[in-house]
């Protein structure tokens, strides 16, 4: 009776661990099935001999511990392996700080260009200007096509003028001197003082007239007809005593002309402003059709 109770192999002992050990697998497979990423960590924590079945180590689920994992196994504490986060210094808070300045300037300044652009499309620019072709202080031929990629800014007037063309030269030539210290409007403006006495304002006559205001205004003169021409397409008054040959004045329109790159009509200033009046729209309107680097560093 002993001898059959310890020695059968379905019986005593050895059924009791052979039961043991199937149950054991069977906990495993389970596990295994229910979560394989849990269970392959827990065998690589080398926690692989035991039959881990729950209370009393019967039928129980086998359970994961993460301490247990972490404590057996080094790769997972090693400090080699834990997330560090990057330093915060003053150096990358001014570089966040300058990069997101920089992107607010960069909407504002599309969204003011796009706005001035739908304004200019709705309004529309008057009729004002044209194809020309005249000749400069230095007989050179020259055209309206000549200073495409620049703002020309004209004065019809004539040098024989005792009074006004000569204080409007100077307010002329004072606007350019504030312009080249502006930035965003240095080497854009192409001042130009346009005879309207073709008769008496010969290349010469006009070299000598404007070297008193200043070096960058261009002196245009030209043929009666190239003259009359060009003061019909910019609308300029023109009126000459025609019985007078000589010493005669000639009445005409007292404006300004500030013409695009692309050559057409943006303002016109009249005798009431003064220089920094006049600049300050200049300012405007050039700022607006600038990139955002012109502006800044131009």
């Amino acid at each position: 009776s002993t001898q059959s109770t310890w020695g059968h192999p379905e019986s005593g002992i050895f059924g009791m661990l052979r039961l043991s050990a199937v149950c054991g697998a069977r906990a495993r497979t389970a596990a295994l099935c229910a979560n394989p990423c849990r269970f392959l960590a827990s065998a690589a924590a080398g926690d692989s001999g035991g039959d881990r079945s729950g209370s009393g180590g019967a039928g129980g689920e086998e359970r994961f511990d993460p301490r247990t994992v972490a404590a057996n196994n080094p790769a997972f504490s090693s400090p080699k392996t834990k997330l560090q986060r990057p330093p915060i210094t003053w150096t990358s808070v001014w570089v966040t700080s300058i990069g997101g300045f920089l992107a607010i300037l960069l909407t504002m300044f599309v969204k003011k260009k796009k706005e001035i652009e739908l304004k200019q499309a709705k309004v529309g620019a008057a009729d004002l200007g044209g194809s020309w072709s005249l000749v400069d202080g230095d007989g050179v031929p020259r055209s309206d096509k000549d200073y495409l990629g620049k703002y020309p800014l004209m004065y019809f007037g004539f040098s024989f003028c005792p009074d006004i063309c000569p204080a409007e030269l100077d307010k002329m030539g004072l606007v350019i001197k504030k312009l080249e210290k502006t930035r965003g409007c240095r080497n854009k403006i192409v001042p130009m003082y346009v005879t309207v006495d073709p008769w008496r304002d010969t290349v010469e006559q006009m070299k000598h007239y404007t070297r008193e205001f200043h070096p960058a205004i261009i002196p245009m003169t030209g043929t009666p007809a190239q003259v009359n021409e060009l003061c019909q397409s910019f609308r300029i008054y023109v009126s000459k005593d025609p019985k007078q040959d000589v010493d005669y004045l000639v009445d005409h329109s007292i404006f300004m002309y500030l013409m695009s790159p692309k050559g057409d009509f943006i303002d016109v200033y009249g005798r009431s402003l003064n220089a920094d009046e006049i600049v300050a729209k200049i300012k405007k309107e050039i700022r607006s059709r600038n990139t955002l680097w012109e502006n800044l560093f131009g």
